[in-house]
């Protein structure tokens, strides 16, 4: 025959052997009861327990997330925290606490119970996974590193071959045969030392700047200028092999506020590499359009153009379409490294895409000075 006496001593003692912490309170935060866990986590007894809120379990910090949780689920039923749970003696320890409104006989809300599980072990697991993921990520990032490392040294190398190969050269020949050259060959030798040492400058330079950046150390010099004035450079001038035409923006020109040295360098970055690799004589188009979200430079070439899982890869540090092994054109691949730095401390973007008709567009945005 059912006892409500005994069932109710069978589910308290069967309360009090749970690994986790039951626990009732009111609507006003009151503690009405617990079972025996609570005593033996929190250090409490029963009468030190009854003359407490449960704002003595949890720190400041969780206030505003418990009380969220305690209404969230007295208006859904059911909610959930993590939080530190503060002991008698001032320990804290991770638990995770579920509670569910509880009702009298004319289902009236009124109080919360609540499971508190310990989290301990899986905030260990969580962090584990973390230390080790983050592991595998540096080791990732150092492999890659390591890869763009030899890719680097590979290519400097190329690089710096050739023009010691031609100041070695020439320099021998017009020493030992200076007096029997005319000067049509002696300015060619002294032209090819020039445009090596050119070579050997840009190569330089492009190692400084992108280690600058590397250093976060670009500084910006902002100034008010019209677009024109970044295409000024390039209006009617011939670059290597290729011709730089200009497209101009015919509506009247709205300033902009920008680095123009440094935005003129990508400029001139986006142009050589066009020229670099565009078929011989065929022109280079340079233009911008300016619409409501900023001013976009066009740098439009016959070239090639550029693989599409390669369109984003082309901006990373060192990165070359063609493998380091088989390097035949000038460069190292910091280029467009350089003009997506510059372009993204400006708070625009850098992006390329294909040309109708063949080739590639290499576009960039400088957004509007905020009024």
């Amino acid at each position: 025959m059912y006892n409500l006496e005994e069932s109710r001593d069978f589910l308290e003692g069967a309360i009090d052997t749970l690994e986790d912490i039951f626990i009732v309170f009111d609507l006003e935060g009151h503690l009405l009861s617990w079972n025996k866990r609570g005593n033996e986590v929190t250090g409490y007894t029963d009468a030190e327990a009854a003359s407490l809120s449960i704002n003595s379990f949890f720190t400041p910090r969780d206030l505003v997330r418990v009380t969220e949780t305690i209404a969230q689920g007295l208006a859904e039923g059911y909610a959930s925290v993590e939080m530190d749970l503060v002991c008698k003696n001032g320990r804290m320890l991770p638990y995770e606490f579920y509670g569910t409104p509880l009702f009298d006989a004319a289902k009236t809300t009124v109080g919360i119970t609540a499971i508190g599980r310990d989290i301990t072990e899986r905030k260990r697991f969580i962090e584990k996974e973390r230390e080790m993921s983050a592991a595998m990520a540096a080791k990732a990032a150092a492999e890659k590193h390591f890869r763009e490392l030899q890719g680097l040294i590979i290519v400097a190398a190329h690089e710096l071959h050739h023009p010691a190969t031609v100041f070695k050269g020439y320099a021998e020949l017009l020493l030992d045969r200076m007096d029997m050259m005319d000067k049509e060959t002696i300015d060619t030798a002294l032209r090819s030392i020039s445009e090596s040492a050119d070579r050997l400058a840009r190569l330089v330079s492009e190692l400084f700047e992108a280690a600058v950046i590397e250093k976060e150390q670009m500084e910006l010099e902002p100034r008010s200028m019209l677009p024109s004035d970044i295409l000024e450079a390039f209006a009617a001038g011939s670059y290597q092999c290729g011709t730089v035409t200009v497209r101009r923006d015919e509506t009247r020109e709205r300033p902009i506020v920008a680095d123009q040295k440094k935005v003129t360098r990508v400029m001139e970055i986006l142009v050589e590499n066009a020229v670099k690799y565009s078929p011989g004589g065929s022109p280079v188009e340079v233009g911008f359009e300016q619409n409501d979200g900023g001013t976009v430079f066009r740098v439009e070439d016959k070239g090639p153009g550029v693989p599409e899982e390669d369109s984003v890869k082309v901006f990373e540090r060192f990165y070359q379409v063609e493998d380091p092994e088989h390097h035949s054109l000038p460069g190292i691949g910091l280029g467009l490294y350089i003009a997506r730095s510059v372009v993204e401390a400006h708070g625009g973007w850098i992006r390329v895409s294909p040309r109708d008709g063949g080739g590639s567009v290499f576009s960039f945005m400088l957004p509007d000075c905020p009024s």
